[in-house]
């Protein structure tokens, strides 16, 4: 079974790539809605507020109507907030030679322009921000923000080690073309090795982008527990029910002559031999 996520996202192409990123166990879906955003070049602290935000977004009736509507033309039925991963994600940049040597080696990860690239990219564009420190150290964060069963947890981390850009060569999204990723763990992919983010096939770039590392921790992460419809293998019964289901158990099991090994319900399991132990004294008065 699939399991179910919300990505709370306005751009396209994060959306794509996450899908492709996940597979095709998770049921992707988008909800566009307005979040305040912290202004600040520490990612991790950007994203934590965010997720806050969305966790009191999502209690609204419309919203869960729009999200029970995106999953619903996934033939999926949402019935409550539990049914489904919330998940929102945000990126920052982080150039070495805009910060001091300090800074870069003992926080490489709130170092400008962190999580303000956005507005950067804004202002001088990727070819202004190669002009101004073409083939600097730098790395790329990304951390993600998650509500799980009601409730938000840590947020997961990915950071990638590369250098800016020593030309503009388009292609992509955001900045692509300003980052050089560091491939020399994979060697696989050799030929690409010094090329930026704007020139990788996308079947390539998304498994070794800082948004892939991330969201590749996310499925291991679900994949060692169960959401949305894969459900636990487990019901809410009632004492009484869970009881006769243990008694058919023992029965059955006692007809064909095996063990006694009742499955649940530890209570009942106390008490049978509690009566039992006190069924053979009263026998074997008689």
């Amino acid at each position: 079974m699939k399991q179910n996520i919300v990505f709370v996202t306005g751009n396209k192409n994060k959306l794509k790539e996450v899908r492709e990123i996940l597979g095709e166990n998770f049921a992707v879906v988008n909800v566009s809605v307005d979040l305040p955003e912290l202004q600040s070049m520490d990612v991790k602290e950007v994203i934590v507020e965010k997720i806050k935000e969305a966790d009191k977004v999502f209690r609204d009736q419309n919203i869960m109507d729009k999200i029970k509507e995106e999953f619903k033309n996934l033939d999926i039925n949402i019935n409550s907030f539990n049914d489904f991963i919330v998940v929102c994600e945000d990126s920052g940049f982080h150039i070495d030679s805009m910060n001091n040597s300090e800074k870069a080696e003992k926080e490489p990860t709130k170092m400008f322009p962190g999580a303000l690239i956005k507005f950067y990219l804004q202002s001088v564009g990727a070819k202004g921000v190669i002009e101004r420190d073409r083939n600097s150290n730098a790395r790329l964060s990304c951390y993600i923000g998650i509500i799980k069963n009601g409730e938000i947890i840590e947020p997961i981390e990915a950071i990638v080690e590369g250098k800016v850009a020593d030309e503009f060569i388009d292609g992509g999204f955001g900045f692509d073309p300003c980052f050089v990723p560091d491939l020399s763990a994979y060697s696989e992919f050799d030929e690409y090795d010094g090329k930026p983010y704007s020139t990788l096939p996308s079947e390539v770039k998304n498994k070794i982008s800082h948004r892939f590392v991330a969201f590749n921790k996310l499925r291991e992460m679900l994949s060692k527990t169960t959401y949305g419809n894969a459900r636990p293998n487990f019901r809410r019964t009632s004492k009484r029910n869970s009881r006769r289901t243990s008694r058919r158990n023992s029965k059955s099991k006692a007809k064909r002559g095996g063990s006694l090994q009742l499955e649940s319900d530890y209570e009942y399991v106390e008490k049978y031999m509690k009566y039992k132990t006190k069924y053979l004294e009263l026998k074997n008065k008689d």
